[in-house]
């Protein structure tokens, strides 16, 4: 008996040891490849350092590659049919020809949606990802390195197509492709060389960057600006590493659509290309114009801010319409000159406008299935429409100042200032006890004037029917001592507030059951009189001071990391995004 519990003992314990000596190796193996990890995102930071070293290309073999491609309007390039025989082109030549690591398939800008792109197919012999590095022969410009996602399991495939971005216009640049088993082993690399052509939109190579005190590690990504023709990715020390044409929009944004990039490319067109720059489907909003901002609301349909067409109506910038992705089908969801008939009709149009811009709508969010919030620079107010795909959409409330929609009806809709009916009433049982005037409560708080973003956010830590809403409030407007706001359409018209020193950022606490806002937060930010926007990335602001023509990311302690200039007019977003998913793979994060 005492020697099979011994026999037992030693069994155990020499488990023990080998689970222990297992959890220990694969502990270390995990730690190996957590390293390896962090070194190589420390790669993509697209910025000078240590962890980025260049090649010296006189000590290895280079394989020069020809720049030409076909040069077409955007009218041409977002035509599906131009895209198709792209694609027929090239899997001709794959038919023709073997094309495999050392001898690949190169193509400059083949679909013509990226002008700074290259199309890269060849085939391997085994599962294999590939990662690369473009670099230049200047010490000032940082390389641009990434691994390239394939889709398939594990990011490891034997056929390989990509597109290729981050070339440096206008100079010599190396392409260095580096093959890694599944194991993350190099197998084998080959460089290659092109002579990058200059771009004809002679958009800046380097905007001007301001390097902050913040300690923290800056976030991977590429910051994207959007202009009348082109919506261009500059890193994160200034260089141009991407150019989308379009033949002319003022959407200012990018979305991702069932793996593909979803953009507007004219004011009544929308395309998705996919990941090698293909044009996969274009929609149409007919005679409607969009305008800056639009949304997917997980049940087929785009929301897009809109005009409606020249006969329909006087006024612009006004009007909410729906794009089903699978019909294509076009619906006009409501229209404010409906809704705020009343207020449209106080507005006066100046003399030299072609039509009234009397809301501006510059913002929308989904809240719920059925509800939309919509920003107004014009009336300083947020809006919430309910039942917006019923026959009868309405307004559920409205969060502004009450003097805005004074000696209106709609000042019913608005919601109130959390703490301000008790100051009301504290206010007037001084009053009731003096014999002096004492006036009005004070505010307690004031909310935003002019804004021209908003973000909408719930939280687990909220109850039904409460919701954070940030909101760029452009402090652009004037509240003079009779708490009367000034606006330039409207009769009451006042001036421009000339010694404004801060715009902010207000974090409102939403309470749609107590019908109260409160303000929870707010942050002074550089004073952007219009098109000012932030945006939340991965624990740091970005913040884009649009009319004073800079953007700038904040850690996480709201310490400025960089602050970038550039030159482009009418800049109402910039976003930053790392793309990965799309042309690079989410694993080296």
């Amino acid at each position: 008996m005492k020697k099979r519990v011994l026999q037992i003992f030693i069994t155990s314990m020499v488990m023990i040891a080998a689970l222990g000596g297992l959890s220990f190796y694969l502990y270390g193996k995990g730690q190996r490849i957590l390293k390896e990890e962090r070194k190589q995102a420390a790669k993509e930071l697209d910025i000078i350092s240590e962890d980025s070293p260049k090649v010296d290309f006189e000590e290895v073999k280079v394989t020069s590659i020809d720049n030409s491609s076909s040069k077409y309007s955007p009218e041409v390039v977002y035509n599906e049919t131009y895209s198709q025989g792209k694609t027929k082109e090239m899997e001709k030549k794959k038919r023709k020809n073997v094309y495999n690591f050392e001898s690949p398939l190169w193509q400059w800008n083949l679909y013509g949606t990226n002008n700074l792109s290259m199309y890269l197919y060849f085939k391997t012999g085994e599962n294999v990802s590939i990662r690369y590095t473009i670099q230049v022969e200047d010490e000032e410009i940082p390389n641009f390195t990434r691994t390239l996602y394939n889709g398939e399991k594990d990011n490891v495939t034997r056929e390989h197509s990509y597109q290729l971005i981050g070339f440096i216009p206008g100079k010599k640049n190396y392409i260095i492709l580096d093959m890694y088993n599944p194991s993350g082993k190099l197998l084998n690399q080959k460089i290659f060389s092109i002579d990058v052509p200059v771009l004809a939109s002679k958009a800046k190579s380097k905007i001007d960057v301001k390097v902050g005190k913040s300690e923290e590690q800056i976030s991977n990504g590429l910051y994207t600006i959007y202009s009348d023709k082109y919506i261009w990715m500059y890193d994160n020390s200034g260089y141009l590493r991407g150019e989308i044409p379009l033949i002319g929009t003022t959407s200012q944004k990018i979305m991702f659509y069932e793996d593909n990039l979803f953009y507007g490319v004219s004011g009544n067109q929308f395309i998705l290309v996919n990941k090698l720059g293909q044009v996969m489907d274009h929609y149409s909003i007919g005679k409607y114009e969009q305008y800056v901002d639009y949304l997917y609301n997980g049940y087929g349909q785009l929301w897009i801010l809109a005009t409606k067409p020249n006969k329909k109506s006087k006024s612009i910038k006004d009007t909410v319409i729906a794009l089903d992705m699978d019909s294509k089908q076009v619906t006009e969801l409501f229209s404010m000159e409906d809704l705020l008939k009343k207020m449209e009709k106080k507005a006066k149009k100046p003399k030299k406008a072609k039509k009234l811009d009397w809301i501006t709508l510059n913002a929308i969010e989904q809240v719920g299935s059925d509800g939309i919030l919509l920003s107004s620079r014009e009336l300083s107010t947020i809006i919430k429409v309910e039942k917006v795909n019923s026959r009868e959409p309405r307004i559920s409330y409205m969060i502004g100042e009450e003097e805005i929609w004074k000696g209106t009806n709609y000042k019913k809709k608005l919601l109130k200032k959390s703490g301000q009916e008790e100051a009301d009433e504290e206010q007037a049982a001084e009053q009731a006890s003096s014999v002096l005037d004492l006036g009005e409560a004070e505010d307690v708080f004031f909310s935003h004037v002019g804004q021209s973003y908003m973000k909408y956010e719930t939280s687990g830590e909220l109850s039904e029917g409460q919701y954070y809403l940030y909101v760029w409030n452009s402090n652009y407007g004037e509240w003079n001592t009779n708490k009367k706001f000034k606006w330039n359409v409207f009769s009451n018209i006042g001036t421009e507030k000339k010694d404004a020193e801060y715009s902010y950022i207000k974090k409102y606490l939403i309470d749609e059951n107590a019908n109260t806002f409160n303000l929870e937060e707010e942050q002074e930010v550089e004073y952007t009189k219009k098109n000012g926007s932030m945006q939340y990335y991965k624990e740091h602001r970005i913040d884009n001071y649009g009319s004073r023509k800079e953007f700038a990311e904040y850690d996480s302690k709201d310490r400025l990391l960089r602050k970038f200039s550039h030159s482009v007019k009418n800049v109402l977003r910039v976003e930053k995004q790392d793309m990965k998913g799309f042309w690079f793979y989410l694993g080296s994060e």
